[in-house]
């Protein structure tokens, strides 16, 4: 996926509503929105949506009266993009000093450092295997 214009809070609201499974017309996003206490109107709404789609993050269907949204990109990829760009300006460009931060001022749960392990012994290996997220999900992350 190609690097994209920097996302701000409020488009990022707005991908994770679309990023539930199916479309969403506009009244749908408004509904998921109001129900995190986010009471936007709906040209609000419109401009973020004409606003990601142009950065080519949402697709939009206009066949139908209502157009119906849908998220053209992951949180993987929306995530990495943003951890990318932390490392640029925070640490140089290094994804390792980056990390070395995280690891060591965030708190950690024995099964994150039990996941972590078992990543840092697959890139020693080399060998690509998928690894199984805690909601049963699997990415491949060599």
């Amino acid at each position: 996926m190609p690097r994209h214009r920097n996302i701000d809070e409020s488009e990022l609201l707005v991908l994770r509503v679309l990023w539930a499974p199916n479309t969403h017309s506009i009244r749908d996003v408004i509904k998921s929105l109001k129900t995190q206490g986010i009471a936007w109107a709906r040209t609000t709404v419109q401009t973020h949506l004409t606003r990601l789609e142009a950065k080519g993050l949402v697709k939009c269907d206009r066949s139908r009266r209502e157009h119906e949204y849908r998220a053209a990109c992951s949180r993987e990829e929306i995530g990495a993009q943003g951890l990318h760009r932390l490392a640029d300006e925070l640490c140089e460009g290094s994804m390792t000093q980056q990390s070395l931060w995280l690891m060591t001022n965030l708190p950690f749960s024995h099964d994150d450092i039990a996941r972590f392990c078992t990543l840092l012994e697959r890139f020693n290996r080399s060998t690509p295997e998928p690894l199984s997220a805690s909601d049963g999900s699997t990415k491949t992350y060599i």
